[in-house]
């Protein structure tokens, strides 16, 4: 019973004290400091890796290092939050993200080793227009046309 007591307190510690260095990444985003921005996120990642907040640090790497020309570091901090996280709508927001880079490099494989997900609920219809995407990419109209109507469907109202 002390040891599971002892270990839902070093949790509980764990998650205030990513909650701390979050806040002030999100204080440091808002007055542009951004290497205090990565600093912080680095640091989340490191020592606070069983947290809730390690998502929230990649997704703000993959942005910040796509901001800043870093593509290959924005895909690997992505590509980390879909496979880690367990959460499903992090682990589509970060394909989703990685998918548009992949289409905005031009890597139209990778976009669509991507895209070639079953499960989307909740996305469907972002997938279905990053599918619009590489058919304009690749040339292919009618079934881009085609894509863009089923996401356009999909919408959720008033989006």
């Amino acid at each position: 019973m002390a040891g599971y007591q002892g270990w839902n307190i070093y949790q509980t510690r764990q998650a205030e004290s990513a909650s701390n260095v979050y806040q002030q990444m999100l204080r440091n985003l808002e007055t542009n400091s951004l290497s205090a921005v990565r600093r912080d996120a680095d640091t989340i990642i490191e020592k606070y890796a069983s947290t809730a907040y390690v998502d929230a640090a990649l997704l703000m790497l993959g942005k910040l290092n796509f901001d800043s020309g870093r593509i290959d570091d924005a895909d690997n901090a992505l590509s980390r939050a879909m496979t880690e996280s367990k959460d499903s709508g992090v682990r589509h927001i970060a394909r989703l993200r990685r998918i548009a880079i992949a289409i905005d490099s031009k890597n139209v494989n990778l976009a669509e080793e991507l895209l070639n997900v079953e499960k989307t609920v909740g996305f469907e219809s972002r997938y279905d227009e990053f599918r619009g995407d590489l058919s304009v990419a690749r040339g292919d109209i009618d079934k881009a046309r085609e894509a863009y109507t089923r996401a356009f469907e999909l919408s959720p109202p008033g989006s």
